[in-house]
């Protein structure tokens, strides 16, 4: 979520993502004419065989059910995960509109570097620098003169004597734009 959201495109999250929503996000249907009823749902059976899944594993997306399967269950928005989720999409999105860099979509205006094997993604906007470990183990960056953390994606990440070391599964978002 952080990388989509403070990737220099609009970002495009799905039904109930923000919220890590526990009903599946399913394509569903409802073509009036049979014959196109009948093609989607072959259709479908066809893309999911390339994947490996049986047609039986394959919701039709012509069948009420699948639709029923795909309605958003709003009692969960405010509990647990799904709530800390909500919060840490808030706060995304919160950033995103206040920075200015975060909303330069040139892509001239953007660097970034990876290191495949270890996980990790650096990716510079400007005045803001997002730093994704996506590793199984801690990775530690450079912070630049004048750099803060802006946000993080879990309690206790501090910068430190210029360097800021991120437990795996971690985003951080420094910035040196005024607060």
């Amino acid at each position: 979520a952080g990388i989509v959201m403070t990737a220099p495109f609009i970002p495009l999250i799905f039904e109930g993502e923000e919220y890590a929503a526990s009903t599946p996000f399913l394509y569903f249907a409802d073509h009036e004419e049979p014959e196109m009823a009948r093609l989607v749902s072959e259709g479908r059976k066809r893309e999911f065989a390339a994947f490996g899944f049986s047609e039986l594993e394959v919701p039709d997306p012509e069948a009420r059910e699948t639709f029923e399967r795909s309605k958003l269950n709003w009692d969960e928005v405010e509990q647990g995960y799904h709530a800390e989720m909500r919060a840490w999409y808030r706060s995304l999105i919160h950033l995103r509109r206040a920075s200015l860099s975060l909303n330069d979509g040139d892509i001239g205006h953007l660097s970034a570097e990876c290191d495949e094997e270890r996980r990790w993604l650096r990716v510079d906007r400007g005045d803001v620098q997002v730093l994704a470990n996506l590793g199984g183990e801690a990775a530690s960056f450079d912070v630049p003169e004048g750099f803060r953390v802006a946000l993080c994606s879990r309690v206790g990440v501090t910068a430190d004597g210029g360097k800021i070391s991120l437990p795996p599964d971690t985003l951080v978002v420094l910035s040196c734009e005024p607060e």
